[in-house]
């Protein structure tokens, strides 16, 4: 990927010592589906990769990252926009640690189950309730009906 393409309302998020850039809109392509990531470690160190792409477009996109006990680790991507509407859906893609334990990867992204309100420049977290499994919070942002308080 060399540099990444110019972009505003991405998010960004860290897991396993990767910074992931998530979606975003670009003046030549609008609403973005693409991740990239860049690490100061492994394999390709300070070079920003692209990683697979989320199933939908999403400028104005929450995202979060969370890692289990185990070492697995998940990129979550909440609404946003796709150019044409708010979204109220959400996606992610889990990790993979190479085998040196210096570097990861994501696997396909796959859609979760849709937020009750769709919402676009939202703030995300999680957080880990047991040794597998996190809960996701989209906080704020905007719908269609104005500012989002829940």
């Amino acid at each position: 990927v060399g540099h990444p393409r110019q972009r505003t309302g991405a998010a960004a998020c860290v897991l396993q010592g990767r910074l992931y850039l998530v979606g975003g809109f670009s003046s030549d392509f609008g609403a973005l589906q693409s991740v990239i990531s860049i690490s100061k470690e492994g394999r390709q160190q300070g070079e920003w990769r692209k990683e697979g792409s989320m199933t939908c477009r999403r400028e104005g996109v929450a995202a979060c990252a969370y890692e289990d006990s185990l070492g697995f680790g998940s990129v979550v991507a909440l609404g946003g926009s796709n150019g044409t509407g708010i979204l109220a859906t959400a996606e992610k893609a889990t990790s993979t640690l190479h085998e040196d334990g210096k570097d990861s990867e994501l696997n396909h992204f796959i859609d979760l189950p849709d937020m009750p309100i769709k919402r676009a420049n939202a703030t995300a977290a999680a957080l880990r309730v047991n040794a597998r499994e996190a809960n996701v919070f989209a906080i704020g942002g905007f719908s269609d009906g104005g500012l989002v308080t829940n």
